[in-house]
């Protein structure tokens, strides 16, 4: 992908990564990935909480909780 395709698609650039990514996303340090629509990294889990995984995270603390 060439940066003004990038440009095009909305995308920003990720150095860590050295990839480009949708503009939501932010890199975890302690994954050392991407995630889009990053929420947080959750220390009990050891993941990422993001767009694909937080409805399965809500899932998750409602039936700790009850």
């Amino acid at each position: 992908m060439t940066p003004t395709d990038a440009v095009a698609e909305k995308k920003n650039y990720c150095y860590h990564c050295e990839a480009y990514v949708n503009r939501r996303s932010k890199h975890c340090r302690r994954c050392n990935k991407c995630v889009d629509v990053f929420d947080h990294h959750c220390p009990w889990l050891n993941t990422c909480i993001g767009a694909r995984n937080y409805k399965q995270f809500m899932a998750l603390l409602i039936s700790l909780s009850a």
